[in-house]
């Protein structure tokens, strides 16, 4: 009896070893592209979300920080050109609340304070200068028991203020304290009314 050896046909046995390298082959490529997916969707993200946090939130929150602080030093500058004014002489031929508001610089006490506050840390972090004081205006009136004295002094002022960081954006226009119609400039005006004193000895 004859055999013929090529009537056989055998299946190779798939080796388990081999189709688990694979697989896991395949697993790591499709997760790697995944991966590299992922991380060029975060760089493309990237730039506006610096963009709306530095430009739209962080330097204008540092702007609003810095004018809170210029409120309260110009602030302070008026209190002190307010007791300048209560302690000074009245301008030689100046009549009392008739001649309505005089310059208060004509008074050496005022223009001193001013002066030692534009020179001092605050004036110098604020960038004042002189100029800045757009108006410093002093009425006097007379003590209702005796006219030919001072009784009551009321100091206004304005002061401008310089943006800390000027940030030139179109949708910043309608904001007075950053929009570019005056490069983020701001004006401080406060106005008070103290008793006259008497010439500082009270």
């Amino acid at each position: 009896m004859s055999f013929d050896m090529t009537s056989i046909y055998v299946t190779p046995k798939e080796d388990p070893g081999q189709s688990y390298s694979l697989r896991s082959r395949l697993h790591r490529q499709i997760r790697a592209g995944r991966l590299r997916s992922e991380k060029g969707g975060q760089i493309t993200e990237l730039p506006p979300a610096l963009f709306i946090l530095l430009i739209l939130i962080f330097f204008p929150l540092v702007d609003l920080l810095y004018y809170c602080f210029a409120y309260g030093a110009t602030w302070y500058l008026h209190q002190l050109e307010l007791r300048a004014v209560t302690v000074s002489v009245p301008p030689a031929g100046q009549p009392l609340g008739l001649a309505g508001p005089f310059d208060g610089r004509v008074l050496p006490e005022l223009q001193t304070k001013e002066t030692q506050f534009l020179n001092s840390g605050l004036g110098s972090f604020l960038q004042m200068r002189p100029a800045d004081v757009r108006q410093c205006l002093v009425t006097q009136y007379p003590d209702p028991n005796n006219p030919a004295v001072v009784g009551t002094s009321v100091l206004t002022n304005q002061f401008r203020v310089k943006a800390m960081l000027y940030i030139p954006i179109p949708m910043f226009q309608n904001i007075p304290a950053l929009n570019s119609l005056n490069r983020g400039n701001i004006d401080f005006s406060y106005s008070s009314t103290a008793l006259q004193e008497e010439r500082g000895l009270n």
